[in-house]
Formats: structure tokens, sequence, C-alpha cells
């Protein structure tokens, strides 16, 4: 009688390997479901700082056009200075 409860024994213990290896891949799982989650959520937030960083081009943009046109206003104010210079 003596082999068969250490055989239980040993397949009980195995069958709790077996569960335990079961619980771990469920918690791998559960991590990477989580990873997940959080690469949605920081997709997200790239997705919005990529948009934050469109506007913020299109802002420079226009800065930049603006900038254009008052170097040509001062370019402008520069040749009516001299043309006031040669008047005086």
């Amino acid at each position: 009688m003596l082999p068969v409860p250490v055989e239980i024994t040993c397949y009980g213990a195995f069958e709790a390997l077996l569960h335990g290896c079961k619980t771990c891949s469920d918690a791998s799982e559960g991590l990477f479901l989580k990873l997940d989650d959080h690469s949605e959520g920081l997709k997200g937030l790239f997705l919005k700082l990529d948009a934050h960083s469109e506007g913020l081009k299109g802002l420079f943009l226009k800065l930049d056009d603006h900038s254009e046109g008052l170097k040509g206003l001062f370019s402008k104010l520069d040749d009516h200075s001299e043309g006031l210079k040669g008047i005086f």
C-alpha cells in the first residue's frame, strides 16, 4: 500500500505543478494584456503629441510667413528711409 500514496502524491504534485504553470501563464497573459492596454494608452498619447506637433508646425509656419512679411515690410521701410535720406 505504500507505493500508491506516493504515486498519488507525485501525481498530485505534478498536477499542482501544471496548475501552477497554467496560473503562471494566465498571469503572463494578464500582464501582456495590461501592457497592451498601456501601449494603446501610449499610442493615444503619441497621436495627441503628433497632432499637437502638427499644430505647432502650422503655428511656426504661420510665424515664419508672418516673419517673411515683416522682413518685406522692413525692406520697404528701408527703401523709404533711403528715399527720405535722399530728399534731406
